[in-house]
């Protein structure tokens, strides 16, 4: 479940350049929070995992 939401939220940061791009509109200040939060959903547990011990 975790690898289908991740790929999920990577599919939306794609789309979202795509249009962007398309637009004409600068996204990349939404791509990199799209990113911050994707690759928090991998990191937050093992810093939560490590921070219990």
């Amino acid at each position: 479940m975790l690898a289908a939401l991740i790929t999920l939220m990577g599919a939306l940061e794609a789309g979202g350049d795509a249009w962007g791009a398309y637009l004409g509109r600068d996204v990349s200040a939404a791509l990199v929070v799209m990113e911050v939060a994707r690759m928090s959903i991998v990191t937050d547990p093992f810093g939560l995992a490590y921070a219990l011990s």
